[in-house]
């Protein structure tokens, strides 16, 4: 038997669409009862919590409570089947948003905010004191709800930076502090390897040296009709350079040893990084990564500040990406910035003349220098390709607003301008509103 609904809009029909079979409903009834089971699941989030939290302090057969429990997740853990340190995070939580900023738990409460976006306003401003994290739920509370996850990130570190300058280092020094290389096992079976918190320039200089390697292995690979995926050829750049299969190597070695795991003919001849008659079709880096919600930048105006050198994305109609070549090519030009074999690349290995060249960047020793027997340079160069936004005034020291590296999020001050500073020899571009 099926349920009909009236199609005439009336009190407590939200709530009774909840109950019913969707595919039975008509467009508007089906959004009403999605967006009404949304806001049940936020006020259950929210009840949720509240048992949570009281359950950590609760004992047997009367109603005292005992706020200062160790181990207050086991008892959550035991009954939910949870791992004592996830109940210990979601303890936590539901302290944050029922205890410390009851402005998010009145939103839970009220259907309109959702659990994941909560958590999200409450790690951001965990490095706040209590006065300053509830200014900055004040400030953005009303528009949290609607904004999508970046915008809301975004929003939030805005408003902290503004409420305390000091937040954004403080919250980069601690990051740094504890930064790591993990390997863990996927979900699939396959196998992670992260660095995780490094420090900005030296991180992004590492991937744009990946990411030259792989364009001149893919090169090769081309020539010989041998098609690869940009992430399969990254991935074996990486693991070969940080594994032991590349300890000792040049970066022509690396080059090398790549191309013939996917069954490309050792090199005879000059192609480390020269013209090969055009780019394949899918020649070049690909995007970075970006978040399921990334979409125009929207910290600051876009290209308020100095960038590298012919960067994308800071010009009308340019992709954006930090790692895109630099647009349609020559037939003398057919390769990324610094990958050609003209003469000496503009910039060290390390992203820039002021630093030191990496080991392995000199010659070969003359006996077994193949670099020299084939007119090949000793490392394959490139441009560092560090887009880097901040407003006027901050470059002047005028204000201590945070920089914004597009594609990957914000940067905090000293680094910023920092950053902006030892790049005077590159093109700056300052839009004006």
């Amino acid at each position: 038997m099926s349920t009909v609904v009236d199609s005439e809009p009336r009190v407590g029909t939200e709530t009774l669409l909840c109950a019913v079979d969707p595919a039975e409903l008509c467009g508007e009834q089906v959004d009403a009862g999605m967006s009404a089971c949304f806001a049940a699941v936020n006020t259950a989030a929210w009840q949720l919590s509240r048992y949570v939290l009281e359950c950590s302090r609760a004992k047997a057969g009367t109603l005292e409570r005992v706020v200062t429990r160790r181990r207050a997740g086991k008892v959550v853990a035991e009954s939910l089947g949870w791992s004592e340190s996830y109940a210990s995070s979601r303890i936590e939580f539901a302290r944050q948003v029922l205890e410390r900023l009851p402005r998010l738990g009145a939103e839970m409460a009220a259907g309109r905010l959702e659990e994941r976006k909560a958590a999200v306003i409450v790690d951001l401003v965990a490095d706040l004191d209590d006065t300053q994290a509830r200014e900055v739920v004040d400030q953005i509370i009303d528009a949290a709800a609607g904004l999508p996850y970046t915008a809301l990130r975004q929003q939030v570190a805005r408003v902290a930076a503004a409420v305390d300058p000091d937040w954004w280092e403080r919250r980069r020094a601690a990051a740094v502090a504890r930064r790591r290389v993990t390997l863990r096992s996927a979900p699939s079976g396959a196998a992670e390897l992260c660095g995780l918190d490094l420090p900005e320039d030296p991180a992004q200089d590492a991937h744009d040296r990946i990411v030259a390697l792989a364009a001149a292995a893919r090169r090769r690979l081309a020539r010989a009709g041998i098609r690869v995926s940009v992430g399969e050829v990254e991935c074996e750049v990486m693991l070969t350079l940080t594994g032991p299969a590349g300890a000792g190597m040049y970066d022509l070695d690396v080059v090398e040893h790549v191309t013939t795991l996917y069954g490309g003919p050792p090199s005879t001849d000059n192609d480390g990084g020269g013209p090969d008659g055009g780019p394949g079709e899918d020649d070049g880096p690909d995007d970075g990564p970006d978040g399921p919600d990334d979409g125009p930048d929207d910290w600051g105006p876009a290209g308020d500040g100095p960038d590298g050198p012919d960067q994308p994305g800071t010009d009308p109609g340019e992709p954006a990406g930090p790692d895109r070549p630099d647009g349609p090519v020559g037939p003398a030009d057919d390769v990324p910035v610094g990958l050609r074999d003209d003469g000496p690349p503009d910039a060290s290995p390390g992203g820039g003349p002021d630093r030191d060249p990496e080991p392995g960047s000199e010659s070969r020793p003359a006996d077994g220098d193949r670099a020299a027997e084939c007119g090949e340079p000793a490392v394959v160069g490139f441009r560092a390709r560090t887009v880097l936004r901040l407003e006027l005034r901050t470059v002047l020291g005028l204000d201590r607003r945070p920089g914004e590296l597009p594609g990957y999020g914000p940067i905090a001050n000293p680094e910023a301008v920092a950053m902006a500073w030892a790049r005077r020899h590159q093109r700056w571009r300052i839009a004006l509103y």
